[in-house]
């Protein structure tokens, strides 16, 4: 399944190029290099397969790019974030990216960020609830993350004990990063703590 194009580095036959251990180097690329990938951050093809700028050197006449080869969903991710304000292309990407093995769960935490930025909450929470129990790839940072979104979009559609409820079940489940997320939780008071029974009144003088 074809997703949305990425820009291209030059193909080996037009510029000096070494890669070795799934590092890039593209030397003096003078003006063969689109716009797009002149810049740390930025994501393209290289002999048909994804890299993430991480370095340029020199002007644009001595140009010297530095990359490294990053899987497909990830291509797809970074390139929605690099297209945040065309929200169609952004979401586009995210789409293609959920449908790529390893499923990374960044793709549904960047498309339900989207979500909430119109306050869409439904879409967000079906988009987070998916994702949490489809991804094969969860960083922690990335677990807390959806969580947060997920709470954050259930108090927003008005379903605030919902929310409580299911960040409660996952903290107490010790997961990924569990520890962070009680903060979201509502501090139990000293008279509605489980197990406390408040004391009886002492009796009055004389009874």
């Amino acid at each position: 399944m074809s997703g949305p194009a990425l820009p291209f580095f030059p193909r080996p036959s037009t510029c000096e190029c070494r890669f070795s251990k799934g590092r890039l180097v593209l030397v003096d690329v003078e003006d063969l290099v689109p716009e797009a990938l002149r810049s740390a951050g930025a994501v393209g093809r290289w002999d048909g397969v994804p890299f993430l700028v991480s370095k340029v050197v020199g002007e644009l006449e001595k140009m010297t790019i530095i990359a490294a080869r990053i899987s497909e969903p990830q291509a797809h991710v970074r390139a929605a974030g690099l297209a945040k304000d065309d929200q169609a292309t952004a979401l586009s990407h995210l789409h293609h990216a959920q449908t790529l093995e390893p499923i990374d769960l960044g793709a549904f935490v960047q498309e339900a960020s989207l979500h909430l930025g119109d306050k869409n909450y439904d879409d967000a929470i079906a988009c987070l609830e998916r994702g949490l129990e489809v991804a094969q790839v969860s960083r922690e940072a990335m677990v807390v993350m959806a969580y947060t979104s997920l709470f954050a979009a259930l108090a927003g559609a008005g379903r605030k004990e919902e929310a409580v409820q299911v960040v409660g079940a996952y903290v107490e489940s010790d997961g990924p990063g569990a520890q962070r997320l009680r903060q979201l939780l509502p501090k139990p008071t000293s008279s509605s703590a489980e197990g406390v029974v408040p004391p009886e009144p002492a009796p009055e003088p004389g009874d």
